[in-house]
């Protein structure tokens, strides 16, 4: 249930690969995980290094296929979702943009008065700006927008700005 974990990003070969080569590819790998300029160059990407060793992962491997039929049965039933998964609704408003917060977001005033706040996210909060698609800097306070959220400081699905 956890490998994944352990597993991280493997490189794996197909299964009959000659010993020397096998052996000389994991030797290449462990000695490419501990060359100083790919530490040097994963560091300024902000890039953890942290190999497994090969040989480690070929034993999990073997004992995740050792495992009894009945214990990868209840395994795969405790990761099936329980029940139903509700469709989140988002709900939409008219609203105008008042002071940016710290964090990114904005205090807003929708059309019927209501003061609320917006959170935005980089990714999934899709901006756009007189019709064209824009980065959430360039959100001003004073535009009048249409925000499509979950509701008072939840994360901005869209933010439509005239």
């Amino acid at each position: 249930m956890f490998l994944s974990y352990e597993f991280g990003r493997p490189y794996m070969m197909a299964p009959g690969v000659p010993a020397d080569r096998l052996a000389a590819m994991r030797k290449a790998f462990m000695d490419t995980m501990k060359d100083p300029k790919l530490i040097a160059d994963a560091a300024k990407s902000r890039l953890e290094v942290n190999p497994v060793a090969p040989e480690h992962l070929a034993r999990l491997v073997t004992r995740a296929y050792q495992l009894l039929p009945a214990v990868v049965q209840r395994i795969t039933s405790l990761q099936a979702p329980v029940g139903k998964l509700a469709k989140v609704k988002f709900k939409t408003v008219r609203a105008t943009l008042g002071k940016r917060s710290k964090k990114g977001g904005f205090a807003i005033t929708t059309a019927s008065g209501k003061r609320e706040s917006i959170k935005l996210h980089p990714r999934r909060s899709k901006v756009k700006i007189g019709g064209k698609k824009a980065k959430a800097k360039a959100l001003k306070p004073g535009m009048n927008c249409t925000i499509a959220y979950l509701g008072n400081k939840t994360i901005a699905k869209s933010v439509t700005c005239d």
